[in-house]
C-alpha cells in the first residue's frame, strides 16, 4: 500500500516565498533531493501552500494544496528529465486545489510545474515528488515566480524566454520585418505567444509569416487581422516548419500567434518567427533606402520629374547596387552599347495599370549597358542593371520616374521605402556585391 504525506511542511521542507519581478528558472535536469535538514517553516505570503500527497482507491496519486486566491490551476508534469511534459487542469474549487496523477511509475522521481493566472498575472512553482511506497514531495528553496506584464508594473513575464508578457493580443510584441524573433513555448504555464505585424506599404502584396519549429515539437501558427479576426493558420505536424503566405494582403496591422499543439512546449529549445511583405510595386534598389532627391523639387525653371535613390548611408559608395523592376512589364527601350548624353544607360518599361493608373517607368544613369533588352518582358524584382553615374549625373544614383503616358507623377504614390532591417537583411544575403 502506498504511503501518505499529511503535510509538506511537517517533513521539514522549506516553505515557498513570494517574490515580485523574477521569471521562473528553467526546470533543472537533475532531481533535487529533499531538504531533510531544513527547519520547518510556513510562510503565509506563499501563493501555493499546504501541499498534501495522498493515494486514491485506484492506486493513483492525488496532489492537494491551497492557493492564496480562488483561481484555476494548471499542472505540467513529467519524469525528472523534463521531457514529454503532460498538462493537467486542476479540479479543485475555491482555494482548495486537487490534481490527479495517473499511470505513474513506481520508484520514479517526477517534477511538476504548478501555475495559476489571475488577469495578466501568473504565478508558478516547481515541485518534485517520488512515486513509491514512501512518497516524498519536495519544494526546492526557490522563490515563487509571480509576474505581470512589464507594460503594467515593469517586471518580467511568466514566459521563460520573452522579456515581456505577450500571452494575449493586447500585449503582443511588435515584430519588425525581416527580423527573426526567438521565443519559447513555456511549460510552466499554458503559453501562447502573440506578435504584432505592421505592414506599412502603399500597395497590396504578399505577406509571408514563417515559423522555424524545434525538430521534436508540434507548434502551430495563426494569423489574425487588426480586430482579432482569424485569417489563416499553418499546422504541419511535429518538427514541420510553418508558413502562412497570403496574396492580396492590404497594408495595416496583423497579429501572429504561436501555440503548442496539444500542450506541446519546451523550456529549452527556441522557435524562430520572421515575416516579410512583398508589395505589388517593389522598391527598385533593395540594397538602399536612401533618397537623395524627391519628385517636384525645384530645378531652375522646372521641377524634378522623378525620385533619386543613392547608395546606402550605412554602406559603401563603391558597392554594387542592383536595380530591379518594380513590377511585371514590357521593355520598350533598353540602352545599347552607347549611353544617352542625359539619361546615361537606361531602361524604359511599360508596367501596365495598377489601381487604374498607368505606370511607365524609366530607370536612368545605370553603370553600364542594361541586363535586359528592348522588346522583352520582365518580371517583378528582376534585375535590370546596376546603379551608376552615367549621362547628366553628379553622383552615383538611380533616377526613377513614373508617367501615365502624358505627364509625370510621384513614384512614391505607389512605392514605400524598405524598413532598415530589410536592407540589412539584403546585404547579409548579398555580401558578394560589396567592393
Amino acid at each position: 500500500m502506498k504511503g501518505k504525506i499529511n503535510k509538506l511542511f511537517s517533513t521539514g521542507i522549506l516553505a515557498l516565498t513570494l517574490s515580485l519581478g523574477i521569471s521562473p528558472s528553467p526546470i533543472p535536469s537533475e532531481f533535487s533531493p529533499p531538504f531533510a535538514s531544513a527547519a520547518p517553516q510556513q510562510n503565509s505570503s506563499s501563493f501555493f501552500d499546504n501541499f498534501e500527497l495522498v493515494t486514491s482507491n485506484d492506486e493513483n496519486y492525488i496532489l492537494q494544496f491551497t492557493t492564496a486566491k480562488a483561481v484555476k490551476v494548471k499542472v505540467s508534469y513529467s519524469e525528472k528529465d523534463g521531457k514529454n511534459m503532460i498538462m493537467l487542469d486542476g479540479t479543485g474549487q475555491g482555494f482548495k486545489q486537487t490534481v490527479k496523477f495517473e499511470g505513474l511509475k513506481e520508484n520514479t522521481q517526477y517534477q511538476a510545474v504548478i501555475s495559476a493566472s489571475e488577469g495578466k498575472t501568473t504565478m508558478s512553482e516547481t515541485i518534485y515528488f517520488t512515486a513509491s511506497s514512501d512518497p516524498k514531495v519536495t519544494v526546492p528553496s526557490k522563490e515563487v515566480s509571480y509576474s505581470m506584464p512589464k507594460s503594467e508594473i515593469g517586471i518580467e513575464s511568466h514566459d521563460v524566454y520573452e522579456s515581456e508578457y505577450n500571452g494575449e493580443k493586447a500585449y503582443a510584441d511588435p515584430l519588425a520585418p525581416a527580423t527573426p524573433m526567438y521565443g519559447r513555448i513555456s511549460c510552466s504555464a499554458s503559453d501562447q505567444d502573440w506578435f504584432k505585424i505592421d505592414v506599412s506599404a502603399k500597395t497590396n502584396g504578399k505577406l509571408n509569416v514563417f515559423l522555424d519549429v524545434p525538430s521534436n515539437k508540434d507548434y502551430e501558427l495563426y494569423l489574425y487581422d487588426a480586430n482579432g479576426n482569424y485569417l489563416a493558420k499553418s499546422t504541419g505536424g511535429t518538427g514541420v516548419d510553418e508558413l502562412i503566405s497570403r496574396l492580396g494582403t492590404t497594408p495595416g496591422t496583423y497579429y501572429a500567434m504561436v501555440l503548442g499543439f496539444n500542450g506541446a512546449c519546451d523550456d529549452v529549445q527556441n522557435y524562430m518567427l520572421v515575416w516579410r511583405f512583398y508589395p505589388d510595386i517593389a522598391w527598385p534598389v533593395p540594397g538602399s533606402d536612401t533618397i537623395s532627391d524627391y519628385f517636384g523639387t525645384p530645378r531652375g525653371s522646372t521641377t524634378h520629374k522623378g525620385l533619386d535613390i543613392t547608395w546606402w548611408s550605412s554602406g559603401g559608395s563603391t558597392w554594387k547596387y542592383e536595380i530591379q523592376a518594380v513590377k511585371d512589364g514590357y521593355v520598350s527601350y533598353a540602352s545599347g552599347s552607347t549611353a544617352d548624353a542625359t539619361a546615361g544607360y537606361y531602361v524604359k518599361i511599360d508596367h501596365g495599370l495598377y489601381n487604374g493608373k498607368k505606370i511607365i517607368a524609366r530607370y536612368l544613369h545605370m553603370e553600364s549597358q542594361p541586363l535586359v533588352s528592348s522588346n522583352t518582358n520582365v518580371t517583378r524584382a528582376q534585375r535590370l542593371g546596376w546603379m551608376g553615374n552615367t549621362g547628366d549625373s553628379t553622383g552615383k544614383h538611380l533616377h526613377l520616374d513614373f508617367s501615365d503616358g502624358s505627364s509625370y507623377y510621384d513614384p512614391l504614390t505607389f512605392l514605400a521605402k524598405p524598413h532598415s532591417n530589410e536592407v540589412v537583411d539584403y546585404w547579409e544575403k548579398n555580401g558578394q556585391f560589396k567592393q
